[in-house]
């Protein structure tokens, strides 16, 4: 995946796919400061994949602005571009809205795909 930097932030575009409902997304933010991977509320809703409120725990996302409220679930199987995952847990929270990305993809994804960060070609992708 081709890094692009916004605000000198690592953001990449890719296509998420949930059951045959696909997505191309802009603005997915590379944080490897960031231990879970976490998709807009909207956009999930947008690929047909609902928040399961009975069985989703809450969860407290911080950082430097301050602490959101994410509802982890485990998503059965989602591919975003060629990075199929399957039984992953996944947090879902306002994150559109607030920090304008579509989706975060923390260390969680980046070790399951075994993916390395290189500035220096401003790429993410496999070793």
């Amino acid at each position: 995946m081709k890094i692009k930097m916004a605000d000198s932030l690592p953001v990449v575009s890719m296509v998420l796919d949930y059951n045959g409902f696909r997505k191309r997304c802009h603005r997915v933010l590379i944080d490897t400061g960031c231990a879970a991977t976490i998709v807009d509320t909207d956009l999930a809703e947008e690929i047909g994949f609902l928040l399961d409120l009975e069985g989703a725990v809450l969860r407290k996302m911080y950082g430097v602005g301050g602490t959101e409220i994410c509802i982890e679930q485990i998503v059965p199987r989602i591919t975003f571009d060629r990075f199929e995952l399957t039984d992953f847990v996944m947090q879902l929270g306002d994150i559109r809205n607030l920090y304008g990305f579509d989706a975060i993809i923390g260390n969680d994804f980046l070790l399951y795909h075994k993916l390395v960060v290189d500035f220096d070609h401003m790429w993410v992708g496999p070793r």
